[in-house]
């Protein structure tokens, strides 16, 4: 571990309450010289699925050695695991209920090395353990530790299949694909499971995206590219197909949302 280690923290706590305040100060506690960064605590509460997307989003541009500690955990206090979890450059706590999908899948689809243990050892913990806090007692005393340089191995017994969620990826259709709204931003941007490598090769003059009975023809680089008031897709930081008004909500507009259908149609 670097001599100041750094924390992430991602839940869905809010603002409103201490609850995040609380996991700091324990961190504190444990690891003096932690820095910690909050990536977000707006997550719709309990979205597991918007959690895992919003992880994937930040912690590849993080240090190597960076903690990710995540809290989207409508089963605390059931019998769902708590974990640790090593990859090639970074750790990662939280609830074992699919909150680190995009974490796995990208390890095992590079084949790069992944070890992930149940968070068991009463050592690393602050006892007793409130079932509806397992933020407090378990998810931040385990990041912390970590940090302080604690063996990932010293934790527990290793999960050997930790939970992955079953995410819908698009479908090719015979004119081009069928996908779906992932993710809604705080500008109202439409996020869809459609990659940029869908369009390698294609003009985009020939495509046309179908969504919530609007056709989106225009396709911009830059939101810049377009005029305020007006539909335009174009392929967001995350590399990701994304619908967008420009200075304006599309998802207000379309009255659309998470799961919306979306087509891609390729015309020749």
């Amino acid at each position: 571990m670097p001599d100041y280690p750094l924390i992430t923290l991602l839940t869905d706590f809010g603002i409103s309450d201490p609850y995040v305040g609380i996991m700091k100060g324990i961190i504190a506690d444990i690891a003096p010289k932690a820095r910690v960064i909050d990536l977000t605590h707006m997550i719709t509460p309990q979205n597991i699925r918007e959690g895992a997307l919003a992880l994937d989003r930040a912690y590849p541009y993080f240090p190597a050695g960076t903690i990710h500690l995540a809290v989207i955990d409508p089963g605390v206090g059931t019998e769902r695991h708590a974990l640790a979890m090593r990859t090639d450059h970074y750790l990662f706590v939280g609830p074992d209920n699919g909150l680190f999908t995009f974490v796995i899948k990208r390890a095992k689809s590079s084949q790069k090395p992944i070890k992930v243990v149940r968070l068991e050892n009463p050592r690393y913990r602050l006892e007793p353990v409130s079932p509806v806090f397992h933020g407090r007692d378990l998810f931040a005393p385990a990041a912390a530790y970590l940090a302080a340089g604690a063996a990932l191995e010293n934790f527990g017994d290793v999960i050997e299949n930790p939970v992955v969620l079953t995410m819908p990826f698009p479908e090719a259709i015979s004119n081009g694909y069928h996908g779906e709204i992932w993710a809604v931003d705080h500008f109202g941007s439409l996020e869809t499971n459609m990659e940029s490598g869908l369009l390698s090769g294609i003009d985009p003059k020939q495509i046309r995206i179908q969504v919530a009975g609007k056709v989106v023809d225009h396709w911009v680089r830059t939101f810049a590219d377009g005029e305020p008031g007006e539909l335009v897709a174009l392929v967001n930081s995350s590399g990701r197909l994304c619908i967008s008004i420009v200075n304006g909500s599309a998802a207000n507009e379309l009255n659309v949302g998470v799961g919306t259908p979306v087509d891609l149609i390729i015309h020749n």
